[in-house]
Order: structure tokens, then sequence, then C-alpha cells
């Protein structure tokens, strides 16, 4: 299973260097720009990265990727424009060693304006599924989200769920202030997450078909009694905190 994590800052005019880490409950922090792997984490599996055009193609750093000689430049796509495209990943993955530093270096190459950053690192190994009878719940939520840190939102699904357990596949998100979403499923330690869609796209089918085809993959499972909750990031810690509504459509099956 995977784990999302992410390094998000506005960098300085001429800046270069290491980017802020996002604090995580899961990962150890072991300075402002640098995580701690664990063995259930020792991975790369994924990439999405945002970032303005006058930061240079990122890359991920560690001891041992350095000695591999591995150059793990990081793919760039744009948040929050007109088109229906789903974000980009990076799925080349890469190992880690247990216990390694972590960080993401960048450089911006702007004269006198702080330009926006952020890379989330999809951590671990998806379990990639096939399924039938996928059940598709749509889920809505507020909070006020705080530039810089994951913030939890409790949603509500539009439907009662039938009592059981179920299997989360996958999920949408939208938002127009927040960068990413992961989702929080009690007594789990992964908290799988994906980049945001802006809310005029979350009625739109295209997304839907989209979305099936890429992938199913094992989110974790719940029952229908502890719905999970799920933890919205607004990266760039220039802006000021957002009050807004958000939702999730969730790719469910019952087991």
């Amino acid at each position: 299973m995977i784990h999302t994590c992410a390094f998000a800052q506005a960098l300085a005019p001429k800046y270069e260097g290491e980017v802020n880490v996002v604090p995580d409950d899961v990962l150890t922090r072991t300075s402002d720009t640098r995580f701690m792997i664990p063995a259930d984490f020792a991975r790369i599996d994924s990439i999405i990265c945002y970032k303005e055009p006058a930061i240079t193609i990122p890359r991920v750093f560690s001891p041992s990727l350095e000695t591999r000689k591995i150059r793990k430049y990081v793919i760039p796509t744009y948040p929050f424009t007109g088109d229906k495209i789903v974000v980009p990943l990076d799925k080349k993955s890469v190992s880690l060693v247990p216990t390694e530093e972590i960080s993401v270096l960048a450089k911006n190459t702007h004269d006198n304006q702080a330009m926006n950053i952020l890379v989330a690192l999809n951590l671990g190994t998806k379990e990639k599924l096939e399924a039938e009878d996928v059940l598709i719940v749509r889920a809505n939520g507020s909070g006020t989200f705080v530039p810089g840190s994951w913030v939890s939102v409790k949603v509500v699904p539009e439907i009662a769920l039938e009592a059981g357990s179920y299997q989360l596949l996958g999920f949408l998100a939208f938002s127009d202030v927040c960068h990413l979403a992961r989702v929080l499923i009690a007594g789990q330690v992964a908290r799988p997450g994906w980049g945001c869609y802006r809310k005029y796209f979350e009625d739109d089918p295209e997304i839907l078909d989209l979305f099936f085809n890429h992938e199913f993959t094992n989110c974790g499972i719940f029952p229908h009694t502890a719905f999970p909750e799920f933890q919205f990031l607004n990266a760039y810690k220039s802006s000021t905190p957002v009050e807004e509504e958000v939702s999730v459509i969730m790719f469910l099956k019952k087991v």
C-alpha cells in the first residue's frame, strides 16, 4: 500500500536547495526539509509535481540514490488549468533504503519573485486490483485549510452504505483551494492520495471516464460504521487560511 507525503514551499528569488516538507503524522521529520524513510515505505512508487515556470525541474535526493547515481527528476504539471486532464504521475518507481533521509531539490531562477512548488511522493507499493460491481459514492465536507498543513475533513456520503465492509479502490477529490487529498482510514497507517480537481469538474462525466482508464488500487478496508476521513492540503505557505466546501467521489467494493 502507498502513503502520500508532500514537500511544498514558495521559493525565494534565486533560491537553490531543499524544499520544505509538509509535516506528516506517519513519517518522521528529521529537519524542515527531510523525512526519514521507514521500512514499509522504502520505495517511491509515483510522484505528482506542481510548479511555477521559473522553477527548474526538481529532483528527489537521498544518500542511496546519490550512491547509485540515480537522478530522480520530477515531471512537472500545472495546477488549476481549464483542461480536464488527470494529473500525470511519474510512475517510474525506485527503491530506497530504510532509515535514510529523503529530500527534494529545486531552484527558482526568477530574479525578484517567489515561486511555488509542490512535490507529492507516493511511498510504498501499489496493490493493483481488478474489480467488478464497483460502487460510486460521492461525499461532501468542509474545512478551514491552513497553508502548508494537512487538514482532516469529515465527509458525509450522499447515500447510506449497506451494513458490511468496503474496500476503497481509489477516489477523486475536488477543491478550488487545495492541491492534494489523501484518505485517512481508522487503524490504517498508510494514507494514499491524489491531486485535486477544481470543483466545477465534479459533475463532469468525463472525469469518471478518465478515472476508469486507470488501474484500481487497494487503498484500505473500512466498515460502514467508520466512514473514512480525508486530509486535504493547501500547499503554499504564502497564502492565508481559507474556508471551503470540498467533495470526493469514492470507488468502493463490498468485501
